[in-house]
């Protein structure tokens, strides 16, 4: 194996981990979906973007590895735009999963006062 192949390994490594909990994080929402609706498809939305954003960048080390462009300054400017793109990604998934949590959570319910009893 060579060098170039190693390394893109290695780079798909660090990714494993967040790709198997966006994964786990389907795959509870669409278990869950019968009891909370709302939250297990904004949940589901969040953690398909975040999939997709770690899809890209695995494609973006890809493509730089294995083809390239033609010169720096392209690589540049498509290294910019992705970061972007998947920044955007990753903030409106992590918006939809604080939205998934706190987000339809009822109203916690007013404490009962026992009345007060005559002791004496």
């Amino acid at each position: 194996m060579s060098f170039i192949n190693l390394s893109f390994f290695l780079n798909l490594a660090w990714y494993l981990p967040s790709i198997l909990i966006a994964f786990v994080g389907i795959a509870l929402a669409i278990l869950r979906w019968r009891y909370h609706p709302k939250a297990s498809a904004a949940a589901l939305a969040a953690y398909a973007l975040l999939l997709i954003t770690q899809m890209i960048s695995i494609g973006f080390f890809f493509w730089l590895q294995f083809g390239g462009g033609p010169d720096s300054t392209y690589h540049n400017h498509v290294t910019q735009v992705l970061r972007f793109s998947g920044l955007a990604l990753s903030v409106v998934g992590q918006a939809l999963l604080l939205a998934a949590v706190f987000g339809w959570r009822a109203s916690p319910r007013p404490a009962q006062t026992l009345a007060p009893t005559d002791q004496l």
